[in-house]
């Protein structure tokens, strides 16, 4: 807003010069007050407005002011650590960043630290700082961390944290003594921690922890009856003195985490336990060996004959991911290293030895001591009367135990009234891993509810002891969920004409529609033939060649789809035989393929109702369970508006599916944008999740997993880095340089090399031209002056019999004429 006034001539004009525009302002005039905005454009950075101001008596005054134009966020660049995963030794913990931010006109910058279980440990923040930049981080404890930096400017644009990281490791010098109190009295009276150097001493005073020492943990119960000693050797990046939560020993099977525990087996309460609490958050498995240094395991030596007892492995800091252990291979000791599938036990007259992969804990259950433990997860059994979105619901839930008897296992469906709809159907749970005592189960009841009813579920199992377990929970059915498309096929018969029949079933009764107009509402499309329950059918009949897609949709009784386009597609083509050649020819069948499109699963999507600048970050988060990816932030590179984008996991292999013996595939998905290209984005980070089970019965490192890209020709592997582990979990991160089919994979280092040789394949036959074949030299004298070929559109009619008839007829009429003309000569 630019203002004026004049007591004296009244203000009678105004000019204004800024960037490379200048030309007069309109406004109000005619007065001793004038005003008027300007709209200010320009370079990026400082820019000058120039503003005259005339009156009637051609007096003048020029003013001038500053203005600055910033859209784009700051640049950061970071010089020291000077990549991902740098060890920095320094005895006193102190750890110096430097990076450069550039910017028009920074405001500030930082950087923040975060221990591997994403909580903050400090940070630095300099004000006003525009290129290179230089922080010194104090007093951090030797272990593993990520450093995030940030920048932001005057007009509030900025890097967010996390968009720029990268992850060291600090070797640094600690009190052993005062570390050694501190662990000890974490653990309490029943066990302890040595620190050792390679000698076997016990050293004094600051020492390197992640470089010479050793730690001897300890267990001495006699009253529980569990001894334990394990050295642990002070190498490997996991090696983290730096814990965040407090370590802790159990070995009273009265206390809440070994009841949790318990629980996990099956029984009651545990007839003896060690649980040590939160070691996977203070050491790797890499950093576990026997007395000789070599071999990769953990005796826990328990002072009891087994009888009936069965020993069982915990593998989590918690007493929730527990293992059934086998007798080791001839009753001895174990002679390559053990995971948590092979841990085994040796059975002595009056003791047990488990051999065990990491010290997180081992006990003895009694498997006549309690039930099976039941769990719900559909419906929520953690909810009073839990709503259920699907009238036709698939059940799921845990059955935990150490004894499980599976071929016990019932379930039964009763309304409100109490009347049976489904009564004493077996199924069968599935072990989640081998050796596990967690057990799977997924009923589908395949029934159709009534909406807005209330139903109990009732489920159970028993042990092999003959100990019953039940548990019943009601819900009530909200039904909000479409219909799911289980099978679509597709049949012809007929010659002359062919009919077409499609095959649709449903999950629930529904209305099932087709068209081939993809844009069509479910209101326009055309009723199967046969509809209403579960099976649908529907003949359609052509009398000449056709191809193309054909789109259903589905909806059920409470109304669920009728606003969908589709929900399923197939391709199809029909041959059919000319009818003028069936009378010459022996006929032959129609004939139709179909492609069915690649099964979609669950979906999310977000759209941006504002403009997304140059330099911005756009941040999608996706809270649905059933999709590996967690979020997806984009950096974008060109200003768009209306941005819309949807991830979606495919519950089958694309068309490009990942080469075989390039690794195992987790999950497929692909990224559809609107009003976004991969030229308007600089990267795309993807978060995505792993089971740790998937890892193991597939026999994969972390390392081993990666994002993968199909780029239209070849299978690209993304850069992939992992994130750290929560509740059974590895979480990753890759960077793409656009959007469209994704595969999660494991790969090993074999696999790897397939997928290079089977990338390169692909990309040579997209290059490689099509070779004609040469002609003979005799047919080379014989050629002609070429000539456009004539491509046919419809299959060969048989005319030649016509044409035949008509020639003889023609002949026949001009020698008439001919014999006509000599006789009248």
């Amino acid at each position: 807003m630019v203002n004026a006034t004049d007591n004296q001539t009244n203000v009678f004009n105004a000019t204004v010069e800024f960037g490379t525009s200048r030309g007069t302002m309109g406004g109000l005039s005619g007065g001793i007050f004038w005003n008027a905005t300007v709209t200010l454009t320009g370079d990026e950075g400082s820019n000058t407005l120039t503003v005259r101001v005339f009156d009637n008596a051609t007096n003048t005054q020029t003013i001038t002011a500053t203005y600055w134009i910033d859209t784009i966020s700051p640049v950061i660049n970071i010089t020291n650590p000077s990549s991902n995963g740098t060890t920095v030794h320094n005895p006193d913990g102190n750890v110096t960043f430097n990076w450069t931010v550039t910017d028009v006109n920074a405001s500030s910058t930082n950087v923040t630290i975060y221990d591997l279980q994403g909580n903050v440990i400090t940070s630095s923040t300099v004000s006003n700082q525009n290129g290179s930049v230089g922080a010194i981080l104090t007093g951090l404890k030797p272990g593993p961390y990520t450093a995030s930096f940030g920048a932001s400017d005057g007009a509030g644009n900025g890097k967010q944290l996390g968009t720029n990281a990268l992850s060291f490791t600090l070797n640094s010098q600690q009190n052993s003594t005062l570390i050694e109190v501190e662990l000890n009295n974490s653990f309490g009276p029943n066990g302890g921690i040595q620190i050792l150097n390679s000698t076997g001493q016990r050293p004094s005073g600051n020492v390197y922890f992640n470089q010479t020492l050793i730690k001897s943990v300890f267990v001495n119960s006699t009253r529980a009856g569990v001894n334990v000693t394990v050295n642990i050797t002070a190498l490997g990046i996991n090696f983290n003195e730096n814990k965040t939560t407090a370590l802790g020993l159990t070995v009273l099977t009265s206390a809440s985490d070994s009841l949790v525990a318990a629980q996990s087996s099956g029984v009651n309460t545990l007839d003896t336990v060690v649980l040590f609490k939160n070691m996977s958050q203070y050491i790797g498995d890499n950093n576990y060996t026997d007395s000789d240094g070599t071999k990769q395991w953990v005796v826990l030596n328990i002072l009891k004959a087994l009888g009936k007892l069965k020993p069982v492995f915990i593998n989590d800091d918690s007493g929730r991911d527990l293992y059934k252990l086998s007798q080791c291979a001839s009753n001895t000791v174990p002679t390559t290293a053990v995971n948590r599938t092979n841990a085994c036990y040796t059975n002595g007259s009056s003791f047990v030895n488990l051999y065990v992969p990491h010290l997180s804990g081992g006990a003895l259950a009694d498997p006549q001591n309690g039930i099976p433990t039941i769990n719900l997860t559909t419906p929520n059994e953690d909810l009073a009367l839990p709503g259920v979105s699907d009238a036709n619901l698939v059940f799921t839930g845990v059955v935990k135990s150490v004894d499980l008897n599976t071929s016990t296992c019932v379930y039964n469906l009763t309304n409100a009234a109490g009347t049976s709809v489904i009564s004493s159907t077996s199924f069968t749970p599935s072990q989640a891993e081998a050796g596990s005592t967690n057990y799977t189960f997924t009923i589908d009841a395949d029934t159709t509810l009534t909406n807005s009813s209330i139903y109990n579920l009732t489920v159970r199992c028993d042990s092999n002891s003959a100990n019953v377990s039940a548990k019943t929970k009601g819900f009530v059915v909200n039904d909000t969920t479409r219909p799911a498309v289980k099978t679509l096929t597709s049949s012809s018969s007929g010659t002359t004409t062919v009919t077409l029949t499609w095959t649709l079933t449903t999950n629930e009764n529904a209305t099932c529609r087709y068209t081939t107009n993809v844009n069509a509402n479910f209101t326009h499309m055309n009723n199967f033939g046969t509809t209403g329950a579960k099976t649908h059918t529907s003949g359609i009949s052509y009398t000449s060649d056709t191809s193309g897609t054909y789109y259903f949709a589905c909806n059920d009784t409470t109304g669920n789809g009728n606003g969908l386009n589709y929900t399923n597609s197939s391709a199809f083509s029909v041959d059919v035989t000319p009818a003028a050649a069936a009378a010459v020819s022996s006929g032959g069948g129609g004939s139709t393929t179909t492609t069915a499109t690649t099964a979609e699963g669950a979906s999310s999507t977000k759209k941006w109702i504002t403009a997304l600048n140059p330099g911005a970050t756009a941040t999608m988060n996706i809270l649905d369970a059933k999709i590996p990816v967690t979020s997806l932030s984009l950096e974008i590179a060109n200003r768009v508006e209306k941005v819309e984008i949807k991830v979606t996991k495919l519950n089958s292999a694309p068309a490009t599916a990942v080469p075989e013996g390039t690794g195992k595939v987790h999950s497929y998905l692909k990224v559809d944008t609107q009003n976004l290209k991969d030229t308007d984005i600089k990267s795309a980070k993807f978060k995505f999740k792993v089971e740790k089970s998937w890892l193991t019965a597939n026999n994969y490192q972390i390392s081993d997993v990666l994002l993968t890209r199909f780029d239209g020709v070849k299978w690209t592997d993304l850069p992939t880095k992992s994130l750290g582990a929560t509740d059974g979990v590895e979480t990753f991160e890759a960077v793409s340089p656009g959007f469209s089919t994704f595969a999660i994979v494991g790969r090993t280092k074999v696999e790897a090399v397939k997928a290079v040789e089977e990338a390169k394949k692909a990309e040579d036959a997209a290059k490689t031209p099509e070779v004609k074949e040469e002609p003979k030299a005799e047919e080379k004298k014989e050629e002609k002056k070429a000539e456009t070929p004539v491509i046919p559109t419809q299959p060969k009619k048989p005319y030649t019999g016509w044409i035949v008839a008509l020639i003889i007829v023609v002949v026949a009429v001009a020698g008439y004429f001919v014999w006509q003309k000599k006789k009248n000569d």
